[in-house]
């Protein structure tokens, strides 16, 4: 029973150990929730027509920014050491390759995680004039990017412009001397490699890594809520991959093998809220009313989480509470098995004196009279 007892009294304090595990998560998503409010408010404003470009240029900083920032909360909450956020252990993952093409050919080359390091994709470093395509997740149509400068695409710019300039001037009057139809730049859409888009490196990079980002989260949907691709601009042929999951918790609440309290903290980063690719900088104010329920979905899926996380903590206050009262309970049927009965001690005690005291007395009344026997005699 004292091992009971013990045990019991040490699941209590592990189910408040787990409240204040959820108590910090909860408060987390709590400012999760504000931010979404905020890029909510942006894209309400950033839809408006009275914005021009630049404005929603400046909008789409301060999105950029709190997407960075719930990325930062994600990854940085932690309790006792563990990211409460991301949770999941990047061993149990498979990474695979993306489905872009570098030159028409499939680039890169897996390297799975292991405990100390992510997996990872490698390749060869992008060269200008490279033509990459990448597939578009919805639709599943390729768009080709050519790789190139910022000369190259001011160039192409200015051809274009040199174009229509040239072409106002000859339909005004077709028929002046020496009047000739200007020749029409090729029209760089990106649907073949042929007409692919003059686009930075930086650009192309960041593409790619959300093409990687996206296979991944596919290929183990299964285990994942997420995942993401990182590359540096210094070692741009290394994306590294990462995977977000529920952290599994199990509160041991009894003292017995197998009395668990089991419960999920979803992987929360702007990626499983799905507010990561919001841009609202455009000139007609469709990104934004994309945008504007995107965040609506996103504060539904937050909510629903802090809600779960509500009904744990609830759950374990009546665990301890209950716990407590066994504890009490079964501390008090131990002590009347092995402690003493004090009252009825001191009543056996009071008998056993009293007893004592009459022999001597008899005793004591025995000898008088035999003293008293021997006097007579003596006389």
């Amino acid at each position: 029973m004292r091992r009971q007892i013990r045990g019991l009294t040490q699941a209590s304090a592990n189910a408040q150990d787990g409240i204040s595990m959820v108590q910090i998560a909860e408060g987390a998503l709590n400012e999760v929730h504000e931010m979404l409010h905020r890029m909510n408010e942006l894209c309400v404003k950033a839809a408006n027509d009275t914005m021009t470009y630049e404005d929603r240029s400046y909008i789409q900083d301060e999105i950029g920014a709190l997407s960075d920032e719930l990325d930062r909360v994600g990854e940085t909450t932690t309790f006792n050491t563990i990211k409460l956020f991301d949770g999941l252990p990047q061993t149990k993952a498979t990474a695979v390759a993306g489905s872009f093409t570098v030159n028409g050919a499939s680039s890169g080359s897996v390297t799975q995680a292991t405990d100390e390091e992510d997996a990872y994709l490698t390749m060869n470093p992008l060269q200008n004039g490279d033509v990459v395509g990448i597939p578009d997740t919805d639709t599943g149509t390729t768009v080709y990017y050519k790789v190139a400068t910022d000369a190259d695409i001011s160039a192409y710019q200015t051809e274009w412009a040199e174009y229509w300039e040239r072409k106002a001037e000859y339909d005004a009057d077709p028929t002046a001397e020496g009047a000739t139809e200007p020749t029409r730049p090729v029209e760089r859409d990106g649907s073949s490699s042929d007409t692919a888009q003059l686009t930075k490196t930086s650009d192309v990079l960041r593409m790619i890594s959300r093409n990687i980002a996206q296979n991944n989260a596919n290929a183990n949907a299964d285990l994942c809520e997420s995942a993401s691709s990182s590359y540096s601009l210094g070692n741009d042929g290394k994306f590294n991959i990462h995977f977000y999951g529920p952290l599994p918790v199990n509160l041991q609440v009894g003292a017995e093998k197998d009395q668990y309290i089991s419960f999920k903290i979803h992987s929360t980063n702007s990626a499983t809220l799905g507010v990561y690719d919001i841009n609202v900088k455009d000139s007609d104010g469709s990104g934004a009313a994309e945008g504007i329920e995107k965040v609506k979905d996103a504060i539904s899926i937050n909510s629903k989480r802090r809600a779960e996380l509500g009904a744990v903590q609830n759950r374990l206050e009546h665990t301890i509470k209950n716990l407590d009262n066994i504890v009490e309970n079964t501390t008090y049927a131990e002590s009347r098995i092995r402690d003493t009965d004090m009252a009825k001690q001191m009543v056996e005690y009071a008998r056993n004196n009293i007893l004592a005291q009459v022999g001597q007395s008899v005793i004591a009344q025995a000898n008088q009279t035999n003293q008293g026997v021997l006097s007579l005699i003596g006389r």
